[in-house]
């Protein structure tokens, strides 16, 4: 969990949309970390490259 002045996060899943996403029901776990850069308070969401990266080299240009 994150957690950010009195809110708390809870672990992300990151997942697929559309008539293919409802035949898979697969979700990748998203990473989530709050960073302070220059005096602000910035929160950044990550996923394994790998349970992407086949998704993102069918998208058309």
């Amino acid at each position: 969990m994150s957690q950010f002045s009195s809110y708390w996060m809870g672990p992300g899943r990151a997942f697929r949309l559309g008539a293919q996403a409802e035949a898979e029901s697969t979700y990748t776990p998203v990473v989530k970390r709050w960073e302070t850069i220059e005096g602000r308070t910035v929160l950044f969401e990550q996923i394994e490259w790998s349970a992407c990266e086949a998704l993102l080299a069918a998208l058309k240009a």
